[in-house]
């Protein structure tokens, strides 16, 4: 058992916490407190003979909540802050700040991801693809059975959606040379492809101009 002199004990009472050794000992452990296998292996051969032992593993506890935090100093105490306004050089900060809305993309010719920008081609089908407040395709593949059932979702249609869906069934089966199964949903405006055909509806979706 840890011998820990009165001093110390009097300091742990008080909020002082034990850093490398457990604060345990025969006069601050309840009555009915019994040392488990682990920490009485752990306990064996520690020993504490002099109040100097302790106060040199040992550290003032802060409590979590308001009351035990300390109060503030003199302002010398603490690292001098410089307050600077220059309105020159406030967009470097501004563009670190998170953005409240998404913006539009800069119209470019080329984008370093592959990314392309609907064109006006897009409006002469009798249907429509919308893109999502990202400015991404609604296309989304969902795998289930453990990666043995992947379904390919393409939402947001708009428009004739059957037109949509003989022109899409003949570009998948002209490209993966076999049957493709798709299905409808007309009211929800979506059709669900068996099997995963993110990329291949992509590049259909890119062809058309949405």
């Amino acid at each position: 058992m840890p011998c820990v002199s009165p001093d110390s004990v009097s300091n742990l009472s008080v909020g002082w916490k034990y850093l490398f050794h457990p604060p345990l000992s025969s006069d601050i452990a309840p009555i009915n407190f019994h040392f488990c296998g682990p920490l009485r292996k752990y306990l064996k051969g520690k020993d504490f003979y002099h109040d100097g032992a302790m106060k040199a593993e040992v550290q003032p506890a802060r409590d979590s909540s308001y009351q035990g935090s300390k109060l503030i100093g003199p302002p010398s105490l603490y690292t001098d802050v410089e307050i600077s306004r220059s309105p020159e050089e406030w967009k470097f900060v501004e563009r670190l700040l998170p953005k409240t809305f998404i913006p539009e993309p800069t119209l470019k010719s080329d984008y370093p991801s592959g990314w392309k920008p609907p064109t006006e081609s897009s409006c002469s089908h009798p249907y429509f693809v919308e893109r999502n407040r990202n400015h991404m395709y609604p296309l989304y593949l969902k795998i289930q059975g453990r990666g043995e059932r992947k379904t390919t979702k393409l939402k947001r249609i708009q428009g004739d959606i059957w037109a949509l869906h003989d022109d899409l069934k003949k570009y998948l089966e002209d490209r993966s040379k076999k049957y493709v199964y798709l299905q409808i949903q007309e009211v929800s405006g979506h059709i669900n492809i068996k099997g995963d055909y993110v990329s291949i509806v992509e590049e259909w979706l890119q062809d058309k101009g949405f």
